[in-house]
């Protein structure tokens, strides 16, 4: 039987009830009816990815295009200027007499690569740590995504519609916890600086074994040396440059593409549960980048295409984070209603 508490004494009467049997207050005056729901609370699930959303500004970092031309530009900037100096120490010069050739090359080594490494190094930091950030937060949104799925069905049966949805999901989500690995930005940038760093520096230590050496066998062994050890650092230097860039392109071709899968699948899933019209995303891919192509081509112009694969590097982060930022937003604005209309 329905009760109805008095307002005036907080003693409870059956509904319906004209005075109350403890006060004998005037029930009459007051309304039966029951007083309006709150509004229901946003899910866990729906209030971590709105947090995480708002986490973004601190972790998608864009790098600037300035990125893409400064290493270069710079040690372009420095092999002009040395030319400029060994012009004036060797004016006028016979172009059959190289020693102003090899000084050219030495104040080029000395001066061009410690700064070009540098920059890039500081590049390589940059882009790493920004990655790294970036994918730490995408994998709690995608957890909290298929969470606040399985919390919209609201039941086994709702849930068992959208089970294929999840199950891709949870597909897209193991492989990037797999496979998309996270370097040590610090351990890199200073690795490659340190590896530029260390071939002026080598050709310091053999310019003074030079100097010590009294013989002619001196000199031959120390040339043979000099050979071995300047291969060695630029076959070392090439591997790991060649390697973290690979890396880099590879790393942000395939999250994108998971992603991107990810993004489809859910919105599919929210079609089933009523929540979006459209039962799929558009959204523009990165393209796929081959690092041996890039190299050759870099040969072939002489170093120029090189701007573009630094800017490479550079962009496909930023459009990878713009398409994403249009989902999360569109996200956001589905949570919103759904809790508006709870």
């Amino acid at each position: 039987m329905a009760r109805f508490v008095c307002p005036l004494c907080g003693m409870e009467n059956i509904k319906g009830t004209s005075f109350c049997g403890f006060c004998g207050g005037d029930l009459r005056k007051f309304s039966l009816s029951p007083p309006a729901e709150e509004p229901a609370a946003p899910s866990i699930p729906a209030i971590e990815i709105v947090s995480l959303i708002g986490s973004r500004r601190s972790t998608d970092r864009k790098m600037t295009r300035l990125w893409a031309i400064i290493p270069v530009g710079v040690f372009i900037i420095t092999l002009v200027f040395v030319l400029q100096i060994v012009r004036i120490m060797y004016f006028p010069y016979d172009y059959r007499d190289y020693d102003w050739l090899q000084a050219f090359y030495a104040g080029s080594y000395i001066v061009g690569l410690p700064l070009f490494g540098v920059l890039f190094g500081a590049m390589v930091y940059k882009m790493i740590k920004r990655i790294n950030l970036h994918t730490r937060r995408e994998d709690a949104l995608r957890a909290a995504t298929m969470a606040y799925l399985r919390n919209a069905a609201g039941s086994p049966e709702k849930e068992q519609q959208i089970m294929t949805e999840l199950l891709r999901m949870s597909a897209f989500d193991g492989q990037a916890l797999t496979y998309e690995k996270k370097h040590k930005p610090a351990q890199w940038g200073w690795g490659i600086t340190l590896l530029f760093l260390a071939y002026p520096i080598y050709l310091g230590f053999t310019a003074v074994a030079y100097e010590l050496a009294d013989d002619p066998w001196g000199m031959i062994r120390i040339s043979m040396l000099i050979a071995l050890l300047s291969y060695g650092i630029m076959l070392v230097t090439l591997i790991a440059s060649a390697y973290i860039v690979n890396s880099l392109m590879r790393t942000i071709y395939t999250h994108d593409f998971r992603w991107n899968g990810f993004t489809t699948t859910t919105m599919a899933a929210l079609h089933r549960l009523g929540k979006v019209d459209e039962n799929t995303w558009e959204h523009e891919s990165l393209k796929e980048r081959s690092m041996i192509k890039y190299a050759v081509l870099t040969l072939l112009t002489g170093g120029i295409f090189l701007f573009y694969w630094f800017h490479v590097l550079v962009e496909d982060p930023n459009k990878h984070f713009e398409q994403q930022h249009l989902f999360e937003d569109k996200l956001g604005k589905i949570i919103e209603a759904d809790t508006r209309s709870a």
